[in-house]
């Protein structure tokens, strides 16, 4: 998802909230995955990237994202399911959100809603 040789591919905080998103976890491979688990994969890469760009780079649902500003909370603690919470709660289970290191880029995600199939 990050490989840009033959066209601008999706930035390091996409592909961690597709990836939550979709429920997949980082060191599954495409032929690890069922048809329908693919087929979520890809349209969340379409709804997740249309809604950052609408919501001025947010990934969460607008309903979270507002029930978050209600209480006040700081924006970098709601405008991401995965990226940039490492060692924070899930939004969705609770769950502490893992950093792992691919290629010396950073990707959070949380073992819980995304379980490894290999």
């Amino acid at each position: 998802m990050l490989e840009q040789k033959s066209f601008a591919g999706l930035g390091n905080y996409l592909r961690s909230e597709i990836l939550f998103s979709a429920g997949v976890h980082p060191d599954d491979r495409p032929s690890d995955l069922d048809d329908l688990t693919l087929h979520k994969w890809a349209e969340c890469i379409k709804t997740i990237t249309m809604r950052a760009y609408q919501e001025g780079g947010v990934t969460v649902p607008r309903d979270v994202a507002q029930a978050s500003k209600e209480r006040g909370e700081p924006r970098r603690m709601w405008r991401h399911y995965a990226f940039c919470r490492n060692d924070r709660p899930c939004l969705m289970c609770g769950e502490l959100i893992v950093r792992l290191r691919y290629a010396g880029r950073r990707l959070d995600h949380c073992p819980q809603c995304q379980p490894s199939r290999r």
